[in-house]
Parts: structure tokens; C-alpha cells; sequence
């Protein structure tokens, strides 16, 4: 069973809703630090005030959440009272998705779009379009949709994280007060077998043939296909083709091939979709 990291550990945690301030705790601040092994979950956390009435309501939840994961067999909480918290640790996103006016939310569930095998890019952008400089859109889909965070924070986005029940997840997006950078993707000359090396994936889903390399990403779920493809044509040579073979066209991916200074073609085969990826 695979090991959970940090990042999906916190990002559960954010269930935990202190009732009092309608904030997950990941947000309040009030997660110190969490570390995974041997099936044991550490949490390090804090509390608004020595006595807070609501210690056993939150511990009872963190220990829920915890071991409802199917990797986890144990969790022990360890309350720390240093460093002191207060109301400048909470995340400010947090504190304006809590107080937005909800005439001004536009909400779009894509989970029935994922489950007709659909892509919902479109379906989004056009949400985006609609929403109103002072609103959020509010994207409810089965998938953390990461290649999206970059994209639209290029354009001026930010996004708001939230974990809900079983797999799916709430994103918020709202314009924020300036342009989001977005890192350049290092280029390197490495030949395909060092990808291959570093990871295992690659070894049956990308091969060489002459001047292309041609990547599989069929029977992947998204992000996936997404990840695999933008980490290949980050090490892709001067004068090589990557050629996607996918089973659907990838509208996510386009955007970010034009930040990133790469040219595309679509071709149909057969019952897939092959996508040539080069330099422009």
C-alpha cells in the first residue's frame, strides 16, 4: 500500500470544520505538522486558547478523518501551545471564500461531464467567463483538476482548496489583486531512458521511434494522463516530436503547451487521438 504524503494528509484534515468560526482547521492555522508512517498518522496541532471548549469536538474529528484513509491504523494528536496562535494565522483565502456573497457564486458540477468519459475544459472556461470580477466560481468535480490552478492563475485566479466526501473536491476560484507567476518548466537533454529511470511509469508507456517520442497515456485517470505528458515534454530534445496517444482530445493540456512555448497537432486514429508536441 502506498505511503501518504503530507499534502493529502492536510488536505483531509481540512473536513474538520471548527463550528465556531465555520473555518477548517488546516486554515485557521491551528495544523502545526503532520508526519505518516508505519501506518501511523502524527498530528501536531494547537487550539485557539488553553481551555477551548470545542478540544474534544476537534480531536474527534481529526481522529475520524484520519482513520477513515485505508492506510492508516493509528493517529495520535499531540497539542502544543507554542508557537501561541492567533487570527493572523488564518488563511485570508479561507476568510473570503467564508464571506462571499452567495449571489455572486457560480457553482458547476463536472462530475456528470467525467462520468459520460467528457471533458469538462469548456464547461469551465465558460464558467469562468461568467463570473463576475467580484464573485467565485465554485467547481465541484472528482478530480483536484492541478492543471488548472496554473493556467487560470496566469489570468489573474486564485483558488481556494477543499476536501469533501470520498473522492471529489471543491475548488473555489476568484480574480485576486494581481497576476499569478507561473513557473517555467526546465528543459533539459536527458535522453528517454533517464525518464524512464526516475520513473517507473515511463517504462511502459513511453518509447522511442526515430525522431518521435511517442507516450501512452491510455487507461489513465485524469490528472494523470496531464502530469505524465507536461513532466516528458519538459525533457523533450531540440528537433524531437512527443506524440500523445490518448483516447479523448486533452483540451487541458493546450493552454499549457502555449505557456510553455510548444506547438500541437491533433490527428485521429482509428478510435484514438494522436497529438504531435514540438517547438515552436
Amino acid at each position: 500500500m502506498s505511503a501518504l504524503t503530507n499534502e493529502q494528509i492536510m488536505l483531509n484534515l481540512k473536513q474538520v470544520i471548527d463550528p465556531e468560526v465555520n473555518l477548517n482547521i488546516v486554515d485557521m492555522g491551528l495544523v502545526y505538522g503532520v508526519r505518516f508512517r508505519h501506518e501511523n498518522v502524527e498530528v501536531q496541532m494547537t487550539l485557539t486558547s488553553r481551555g477551548c471548549p470545542m478540544e474534544g469536538y476537534l480531536t474527534g474529528q481529526v481522529r475520524s478523518v484520519l482513520e477513515a484513509l485505508p492506510e492508516v491504523k493509528e493517529v495520535d494528536i499531540d497539542i502544543v501551545w507554542e508557537p501561541t496562535w492567533s487570527p493572523e494565522k488564518i488563511n485570508p483565502l479561507a476568510l473570503k471564500v467564508r464571506d462571499m456573497n452567495p449571489t455572486k457564486v457560480n457553482t458547476l458540477d463536472v462530475r456528470p461531464i467525467l462520468s459520460a468519459g467528457g471533458e469538462p475544459f469548456g464547461a469551465i472556461m465558460k464558467a469562468i467567463g461568467e463570473t463576475q470580477n467580484d464573485g467565485a466560481l465554485k467547481l465541484i468535480s472528482s478530480f483536484k483538476p492541478a492543471p488548472l490552478f496554473s493556467m487560470l492563475g496566469s489570468k489573474g485566479w486564485q483558488h481556494w482548496i477543499e476536501k469533501a466526501e470520498k473522492d471529489n473536491w471543491v475548488i473555489w476560484f476568484f480574480k485576486g489583486d494581481g497576476t499569478t507567476v507561473v513557473p517555467e518548466i526546465s528543459v533539459s537533454e536527458k535522453e528517454a531512458a533517464h525518464l524512464q529511470k526516475d520513473n517507473p511509469e515511463l517504462r511502459e508507456r513511453l518509447r522511442i521511434n526515430g525522431d518521435k517520442w511517442i507516450l501512452d497515456v491510455r487507461k489513465m485517470e485524469p490528472p494523470e494522463p496531464m502530469q505524465l505528458t507536461l513532466e516528458v515534454v519538459s525533457k523533450l530534445p531540440p528537433n524531437m516530436t512527443l506524440v500523445q496517444v490518448n483516447e479523448r482530445t486533452p483540451q487541458f493540456l493546450f493552454p499549457l503547451l502555449d505557456e510553455r512555448g510548444f506547438a500541437y497537432e491533433v490527428k485521429e486514429a482509428g478510435e484514438d487521438v494522436h497529438i504531435n508536441i514540438f517547438k515552436k
